[in-house]
């Protein structure tokens, strides 16, 4: 069988021993609403938007639980390629992909992720702010007597981090 994803929630299912995440389903018409489960792939976690079509295998007369779901969006991963994406509105929002040459890429590659002991560096390109800040305290140094040298640029490494990554 075949049906459209209207809504979602976790629960617990009659024949589970935990929560699960249960789909409502219109199978055939509006008012054939029906709650399946949905059997998720091992760890990956995700929630279907409404309106996703969704293949549902009946297990006996009462079970019936969800294998598949396509959320409508069209397949863009090349061969041997696995992207993790959130969607809104038919369109792919956050995205991990793992690409066939080994590389983890987030978001497109429209931002780059850190890493601990990454070399970081600032110069006025990157940090003009600070940078015009440290001309001016050298300034205020150089009128009181005291010279100041200034460098052009530093370089440090990411110390610490966090175990959530933010990308626009």
């Amino acid at each position: 069988m075949i049906g459209k994803v209207i809504g979602s929630a976790v629960d617990v299912n009659r024949d589970s021993d935990g929560n699960v995440l249960l789909l409502t389903v219109e199978i055939t018409e509006g008012d054939d609403l029906q709650e399946i489960e949905l059997f998720r792939h091992s760890g990956v976690d995700y929630n279907p938007p409404a309106g996703s079509i969704v293949v549902i295998q009946t297990l006996s007369d009462a079970f019936k639980v969800g294998v598949a779901v396509d959320d409508g969006i069209e397949p863009e991963a090349d061969e041997g390629e696995y992207e993790i994406y959130s969607s809104e509105g038919g369109s792919k929002k956050a995205r991990v992909k793992c690409d066939a040459d080994g590389n983890v890429v987030h978001n497109e590659g429209s931002r780059l992720v850190a890493r601990k002991d990454d070399p970081v560096i600032s110069n006025m390109t990157s940090d003009p702010v600070f940078w015009t800040w440290l001309a001016m305290a050298a300034t205020v140094l150089s009128k009181m007597g005291v010279t100041a040298p200034i460098p052009t640029s530093l370089t440090g490494k990411i110390s610490e981090g966090s175990p959530t990554v933010k990308v626009p």
